[in-house]
């Protein structure tokens, strides 16, 4: 089934992200108008511990303090639908080594006028995407608490969108499959990561195929 269906998903995807224009929308950070053309983040899933100590290494996240499987996520910033999962990695990968691992994707975004739109862990990431914009450091004022809630009603379709995902156990739930002796080539992490990636996938694009995520919380 996950061989029918993973490619039905990435053809799905690539529909929505060749359309990423029509669902735009214009951000507005006290300098200029910036279209943003897709809102990215990442996500982790808790996984079982590796047996080995640089597994367990690699498999670490520091920031949830588990074992886990990270990846990013983006989606169109006015319907929610997702344009692009990246790849599964182990969780000691930051959103930095996660973008810069999406070279070959975000090659494919117009850099002379398509913003991407991300968190804080985004920030100086210009080197792998020149248009990347987040919540910015400064001082608190009226327009600046104006400008920051403008982003936010922007990126929180990112976070609804994993919502939805999360929804599905399978996606939330710790990842069941057991790692066994590294001596074993068979069983290696990788097959973990290609199949949880394909799984994502799958589940991403049954949420494409119901109704705009903002318009359902609308």
């Amino acid at each position: 089934m996950i061989e029918i269906l993973y490619p039905l998903a990435i053809e799905n995807f690539n529909g929505y992200f060749s359309q990423r224009l029509n669902h735009s929308t214009v951000y507005n950070n006290g300098k200029e108008d910036q279209l943003i053309t897709s809102v990215v983040d990442g996500s982790e899933q808790r996984s079982g511990v590796p047996h080995s100590v640089d597994q367990q290494n690699s498999f670490y996240s520091g920031k949830k303090k588990y074992s886990s499987i990270t990846k990013l996520v983006y989606a169109c910033p006015s319907t929610g639908k997702i344009m692009h999962m990246g790849e599964s990695h182990p969780g000691s990968k930051n959103d930095m080594g996660l973008f810069q691992s999406d070279q070959v994707f975000l090659a494919k975004f117009n850099k002379d006028f398509e913003y991407i739109m991300g968190d804080k862990g985004f920030r100086f990431l210009e080197n792998y995407y020149p248009k990347i914009t987040t919540l910015q450091k400064g001082e608190k004022t009226e327009e600046k608490e104006r400008i920051d809630k403008e982003l936010k009603s922007i990126r929180i379709i990112i976070e609804n969108v994993f919502a939805k995902i999360k929804g599905f156990w399978i996606c939330s739930n710790t990842t069941r499959w057991k790692f066994q002796s590294c001596g074993n080539e068979s069983s290696s992490p990788l097959d973990l990561l290609t199949k949880l990636h394909q799984i994502w996938c799958i589940i991403g694009f049954l949420i494409n195929s119901r109704s705009s995520i903002r318009n359902c919380d609308e």
